[in-house]
């Protein structure tokens, strides 16, 4: 009885001590929380190496989701906690990081980043050091698209450059993207920019920018986005421009690169569709409500019977597989300099018979005839191929919007029997291949498995673009420099409708053959004068 008396007596004393702990960790917490929630202001002046304020400057704690930025006059104020490390941010500066401890007032002097500011950027028809440009430019460096598994610079170039928006057609494999530079200029009119490739304007006969270049290609990418572009090219660059630079060739041994991936991808969502038990009691409620009869082939029947049905989805998705394999020689001497690239793209589309192939060959070479005359061209030929599917999805006739609205009680293939009985009845072929698809029984659409059998057509491309240049130094610092550009493109689009019959409302009668021919052709011919001085300041 003691010893039990005892270890209660003993369980009692330690459980008081873990009470007495537990409160004091807890003060001890709300103590530090406190601590914690006390914030200091900070505020200072930001200022460059001659003591000119800063305005616009950003200002973060690191590590926090605190921000703040800087006024007219340079001033900043911010609510941190103490001890914090701020973080002083501005394009063409140093960034600056610095530890405020107690402080609450702390002023900041930002240095220029010479390296930044010393790169060269294409603006019209010559080149500028960042530190010289006035107008609003943009730049995008090649070596940030060489290694997305994209089809065009138009897509790479998204979420890269400030006051862009790129936005693609669709999500049929090369159907081009739409590209407005700081918003719509025009209501009637064409609202793309002015594509420039190495000098040469593709004028209106551009297509689409993905189906010219290749991204392994580009050196650098400037964006002209205010007046300046309209100041050079007229109204031809009224909605902004894209210069595109191409890789070139320089002095030393040669060099050999090869760039491959390989993809698959899949509709990042997959519709939420009835199934034909689903559909069926839907049928049912709804002409319940109506007062009106229903299908009698649905209402002779229970929901449940009609199972899941065709999951049209289902037929027409596939996995797509996208791929691209890129080789490139580059080199030169003291007095010649080359770069090539052969490259083959191929996107298979996640929608059945949508496919995308494309085949480039560029050479740039560039000869110094003497101490000042040099030569140089820019050559590219350009192979497209596109088989695509109907995306008017505005009528609802289009892809996407026939998955929604096909009756999933329909089946996707006739029966031996009915296409026998459709011979005697109808006179048809049992034995063509695209009368062996079922008519949809309870909508208006046609089959949608069928329409993609017979997506035959196919649009095939040539294109040749590229320039011939002299440049000629005349004096120090004056040159002069003729250009001959030319952009060709020829399209040839072909496409065979085949007789079928699948029911009195979708069927074709005779076969049908198409095809069309369009020819472009652009001539450049530019000569500029060139006088470039620079001097100590």
């Amino acid at each position: 009885m003691e010893k039990t008396l005892h270890f209660c007596l003993l369980r009692q004393k330690y459980l008081s001590y873990c009470i007495l702990l537990m409160i004091s960790f807890s003060i001890i917490q709300v103590k530090i929380a406190h601590a914690q929630g006390d914030n200091i202001e900070v505020k200072g002046k930001i200022v460059d190496q001659e003591g000119v304020p800063i305005p616009g400057v950003t200002v973060t704690v690191a590590g926090r989701n605190i921000g703040s930025i800087s006024d007219l006059d340079g001033q900043y104020n911010i609510n941190v906690p103490e001890n914090s490390i701020l973080v002083f941010s501005y394009i063409g500066y140093r960034t600056v990081r610095q530890n405020i401890g107690n402080r609450t007032e702390v002023d900041i002097t930002l240095e220029e980043d010479a390296e930044v500011l010393g790169e060269v950027v294409v603006v019209g028809y010559g080149t500028q050091q960042k530190r010289d440009v006035t107008g609003a430019v943009g730049q995008v460096k090649g070596d940030e698209l060489r290694n997305l598994p994209v089809a065009g610079v138009d897509r790479a170039l998204q979420g890269r450059a400030a006051g862009v928006a790129i936005a693609a057609n669709s999500g049929s494999p090369g159907s081009g993207t739409t590209v407005r530079i700081r918003g719509t200029s025009s209501i009637y009119g064409n609202n793309e920019p002015l594509y420039v490739v190495d000098g040469v304007p593709l004028g209106e006969s551009v297509g689409g920018i993905e189906q010219i270049v290749n991204p392994t290609d580009v050196e650098s990418i400037e964006i002209l986005k205010d007046d300046s572009a309209a100041a050079i090219y007229g109204s031809r660059g009224a909605n902004g421009v894209v210069l595109i630079t191409t890789r070139k060739g320089s002095s030393g041994a040669p060099k050999i690169f090869f760039n491959s991936y390989y993809g698959v991808k899949n509709a990042w969502r997959r519709p939420e569709l009835a199934d034909a038990t689903e559909f069926a009691r839907v049928h049912l409620l709804a002409h319940q409500n109506g007062g009106t009869s229903p299908i009698p082939a649905i209402a002779d029947r229970s929901p449940e019977s009609w199972g899941t049905g065709t999951d049209w989805w289902d037929e027409i998705n596939q996995t797509g597989v996208i791929q691209n394999y890129d080789f490139s020689l580059m080199g030169g001497t003291d007095r010649l300099r080359y770069s090539t690239s052969l490259a083959y793209f191929s996107d298979k589309g996640y929608i059945k018979t949508s496919e995308f192939d494309r085949l480039t060959f560029r050479i740039n070479t560039e000869y110094d005839l003497s101490n000042r005359i040099k030569l140089g061209n820019n050559l590219s030929l350009i192979h497209n191929s596109r088989r695509g599917i109907n995306e008017n999805e505005g009528e609802g006739s289009g892809v996407i919007a026939s998955v929604y609205q096909l009756d999933p009680i329909s089946p996707v293939y006739k029966t031996r029997e009915q296409l026998e009985q459709e011979a005697i009845t109808e006179g048809i072929d049992p034995n063509n291949p695209y009368n062996v698809y079922a008519q949809s029984l309870y909508t208006n659409r046609n089959n949608l498995v069928g329409r993609l059998s017979r997506n035959n057509g196919t649009n095939s491309e040539m294109r040749m673009l590229g320039n011939i240049y002299a440049e000629i130094q005349i004096l120090d610092g004056l040159s002069f420099r003729s250009d001959l550009g030319l952009h060709m493109r020829y399209n040839d689009f072909r496409s065979f409708g085949p007789q079928y019959w699948i029911g009195p409302n979708d069927r074709l009668d005779e076969s049908v053959v198409n095809r069309s021919y369009t020819r472009n052709l652009d001539v450049v011919f530019a000569n500029t004068l060139n006088y470039q001085k620079s001097s100590l300041r």
